[in-house]
């Protein structure tokens, strides 16, 4: 079995008064399995003050076009190229009112 091709960086983001810790990780799959053999993903990391709920993910033919890929990713992340979409939150008190 041959070794599997993994590139990685992990990013600290400064977004307004929270930090985005994240993993961008790209790789190769299985080729038998997939017509686009090689996928980035990003991931937020333990001390991340923001958790994504969706994972970015992208998927390339070839190693050249996922490497060159992942490395503009990177760039336009650490430029400040991103846009987080923020998650509504109500409040529901339990318990009611004070008697």
């Amino acid at each position: 079995m041959s070794e599997i091709w993994h590139l990685e960086n992990k990013l600290n983001l400064k977004h307004g008064f929270l930090w985005l810790k994240i993993r961008v990780s790209t790789m190769e799959l299985d080729k038998e399995d997939y017509d686009e053999p090689y996928e980035t993903m990003i991931f937020t990391v333990d001390g991340s003050d923001i958790s994504l709920s969706d994972n970015f993910q992208e998927r390339y033919k070839t190693k050249d076009e996922a490497m060159k890929q992942h490395i503009h990713l990177v760039d336009l992340l650490q430029s400040g190229f991103f846009e987080l979409t923020p998650t509504e939150y109500k409040l529901k008190i339990k318990g009611g009112k004070v008697k």
